[in-house]
């Protein structure tokens, strides 16, 4: 009897997975019209910035083949802070921008995999409207965004000395570094959206490991190295750098408590583990930037930013991640900006 039932189980077992099996099989991708490969435009204009630069890819559908570059790639928008994730590079597409009466076309820059265009050759100007279009093969995209008028200043920008203690499991340090408070005046009588950005450069000394002979031979060497703004409570830290205006029209918008860090990297090499060592004294250079950006801006940063908290969340509910390019995806947006750059020791 017990033989019985193992063979029952088995077929049965056998009977599900193979009719798994055919329920997919049996789907023909042209029931899903939306799942074949589009093209991805992301560019950010900006009339301070000396570079326009837009970046072109092609998408994975969900049952493609494509290779996924899941590599964060670096969008140039005047800061060192806006990713977007770029799949399947298109080098060989046509990208145009245009203000309405001039049309120019961008060159593909095989270091940086980026189409651009020098503002010598084609400026971004405050109040003007800007449509951006790509091809590739068959396949064609469009996007239109226009710049703030208004570059808002940032006020009372204070900067202070700041130490935090952090502990682990295995080591404990001391993070030494600034804290920012600042402020800005709304533009009344219209809907606006804003993002602040703040850096530090400073020079570290840190551990270079070269092999000779399958002997480990280690220098030291001066580096440049970089932190941008980390809140207090860092969770939710990257919605906290954008700003509406809703319910809050002409109001002043106040940053209380925002820190960068001089931070100290471990180095695990053969011989042991390395710290990066702080310079006495050297100088660091303080950037804070306040931009007005447009609402395309604002809704793809946001939903990015959401979509990349739920990523890994399989309970979490899926966000669909902002685009106003028509037949594709990704986002063109403007922004203007202010920045103030402050040196201290």
């Amino acid at each position: 009897m017990a033989k019985k039932y193992k063979i029952l189980i088995f077929s049965l077992l056998s009977t599900i997975l193979f009719s798994c099996e055919t329920v997919i099989d049996d789907i023909p991708l042209s029931r899903f019209p939306d799942l074949k490969e589009k093209l991805v435009l992301t560019s950010f204009l900006c009339p301070q910035d000396t570079m326009i630069y837009v970046s072109l890819g092609k998408s994975v559908p969900l049952f493609g083949s494509g290779n996924l570059d899941t590599n964060k790639v670096l969008i140039f928008t005047g800061d060192s802070a806006n990713f977007v994730r770029v799949n399947n590079f298109v080098p060989n597409g046509l990208v145009t921008i245009s203000d309405g009466s001039t049309v120019a076309v961008l060159k593909f820059n095989s270091k940086n995999k980026f189409y651009e265009i020098p503002r010598r050759t084609f400026r971004i100007e405050a109040g003007k409207t800007y449509v951006v279009k790509a091809r590739s093969g068959d396949l064609e995209v469009e996007a239109t965004t226009s710049i703030p008028v208004e570059r808002v200043r940032i006020n009372n920008l204070q900067i202070r000395p700041f130490t935090q203690i952090t502990s682990s499991f295995f080591d404990r340090d001391t993070n030494t570094g600034y804290q920012l408070q600042f402020n800005w005046q709304d533009v009344a009588g219209q809907t606006n959206y804003y993002k602040i950005f703040g850096e530090m450069a400073y020079r570290q000394i840190e551990p270079v490991v070269k092999y000779t002979n399958n002997k480990e031979e280690i220098s030291f060497v001066e580096k440049t190295k970089y932190s941008y703004f980390r809140w207090p409570n860092e969770q939710n830290s990257g919605i906290r750098n954008y700003y509406t205006d809703q319910n809050a029209d002409g109001n002043i918008f106040k940053v209380d408590a925002v820190n960068l860090f001089e931070n100290i990297s471990r180095f695990n090499t053969q011989s042991g583990t390395y710290k990066s060592e702080k310079i006495p004294d050297s100088d660091k250079v303080i950037r804070v930037q306040l931009a007005n950006i447009s609402k395309e801006f604002y809704d793809y940063q946001k939903s990015l930013t959401e979509h990349n908290r739920t990523d890994d969340n399989p309970f979490a509910e899926p966000v669909q991640v902002y685009t106003n390019v028509k037949n594709g995806f990704g986002c063109v947006a403007g922004y203007n900006r202010t920045e103030v750059v402050v040196r201290t020791k």
